[in-house]
C-alpha cells in the first residue's frame, strides 16, 4: 500500500513538473518553433520563398521554422514565418488530410484559434475548416496538414526563439508598445476623404498598396495600439507613416467610415524615422 501511495505521489509530481515546465502562454511579438507534441519535429517551410509552398515538419529548423502570432480579432491568429514572410493557411479547403501552405494574401484560410491543453501544448485549429493543424506523417520533411482526428500529432508547443538561435525577440523594431498586426480587410476598398482643411484624393487600401490619386504606395509594415492601426509605406526609396482608426459607427452605410490621417505627406529618409511619427491629434475621415 505504501509503495503504491509512493508511486502516485512520483506521478503528481511529475505531472506537476510538466506543466509547470510549459506553463507559460504564447505571446504576441515573439518568434516561436511549434514542436509537435508527439516527435518533437518543429514547423518551417524549408526556406521557400514561394505562394503555395507546402509547410513542413523537420527535426531541425532555422528562420524557416520560427513563427509569430499576429491576433486579428476575436481569439484568431494569423500565423507568420519569419523567413518568408508569409502566413499558414489551407487556401480555403474544408477536407481533412489537406495540406496547409504558405500564402501572401491570407484570408480566412490562413486565420487559427488556440485550444491549451495541459503540459503548456495547444490544439491550433484553422478557423475556416474547424480542422486541426498535425502532422502527415512520422518522417522528417513529413507534409503539415488539417485533420479532423485529435491526437498527439496535432498537439504543439511554442518555444521561444532565442536570441542566439537567430531570431529576433520582437518583431517590432522601434517602439515596443506597438504591436506587429495585418491591416484587417474592412479597411480594405475604395474611400472619398473628408479633410477638415479641404477635401482631397480618393484612397484605395488593399493589403499591399495605398493608392492616393496616382501615387501608389507600397506597405511595408503595420503595427496596431489601443484601436489604431499604423501603417508604413515606401515610394521611390521613401518611407511615409499613416494611421487608421475604425470611426465609432463602423465601416460603412449612413456615413460610416473610417479615421485616417493625411497619406501622402511624413515622407523620411529612413524607416525608423515614419516609425516615429506621433499619433495626430486628429484625424481626416474617410467614407465609401
Amino acid at each position: 500500500m505504501k509503495m503504491k501511495k509512493l508511486s502516485l505521489r512520483l506521478m503528481l509530481v511529475g505531472i506537476t513538473l510538466s506543466i509547470g515546465a510549459f506553463a507559460q502562454s504564447p505571446q504576441n511579438n515573439t518568434w516561436y518553433r511549434l514542436e509537435n507534441g508527439q516527435n518533437k519535429k518543429s514547423i518551417a517551410n524549408n526556406g521557400a520563398t514561394d505562394v503555395g509552398s507546402v509547410v513542413v515538419a523537420k527535426s531541425t529548423v532555422g528562420n524557416g521554422g520560427h513563427w509569430m502570432l499576429i491576433p486579428m480579432g476575436n481569439g484568431t491568429y494569423r500565423i507568420k514565418n519569419k523567413y518568408s514572410g508569409m502566413f499558414m493557411a489551407n487556401f480555403g479547403q474544408q477536407t481533412s488530410g489537406a495540406p496547409i501552405k504558405q500564402t501572401n494574401n491570407p484570408g480566412s484560410g490562413a486565420l487559427w484559434t488556440l485550444r491549451q491543453l495541459q503540459g503548456g501544448y495547444y490544439m491550433i485549429i484553422n478557423d475556416h475548416s474547424g480542422l486541426y493543424l498535425g502532422l502527415g506523417g512520422q518522417e522528417d520533411n513529413a507534409t503539415i496538414i488539417q485533420t479532423n482526428r485529435s491526437s498527439g500529432m496535432t498537439t504543439w508547443r511554442f518555444a521561444p526563439v532565442q536570441a542566439n538561435g537567430g531570431a529576433s525577440a520582437s518583431a517590432n523594431p522601434a517602439n515596443s508598445s506597438w504591436s506587429e498586426a495585418s491591416l484587417p480587410s474592412q479597411f480594405y476598398g475604395n474611400w472619398k476623404i473628408f479633410s477638415r482643411s479641404s477635401s482631397r484624393n480618393d484612397v484605395k487600401i488593399s493589403g499591399t498598396n495605398i493608392m492616393d490619386g496616382l501615387v501608389n504606395m507600397r506597405i511595408v509594415k503595420t503595427y496596431y495600439k489601443d484601436g489604431v492601426y499604423k501603417v508604413i509605406t515606401t515610394l521611390n526609396n521613401y518611407y511615409q507613416c499613416h494611421y487608421f482608426k475604425i470611426r465609432n459607427g463602423g465601416y460603412t452605410g449612413n456615413g460610416k467610415g473610417i479615421y485616417l490621417n493625411s497619406t501622402n505627406s511624413h515622407a523620411f529618409t529612413t524607416f525608423q524615422q515614419a516609425m516615429n511619427v506621433p499619433l495626430p491629434s486628429s484625424l481626416d475621415e474617410g467614407y465609401r
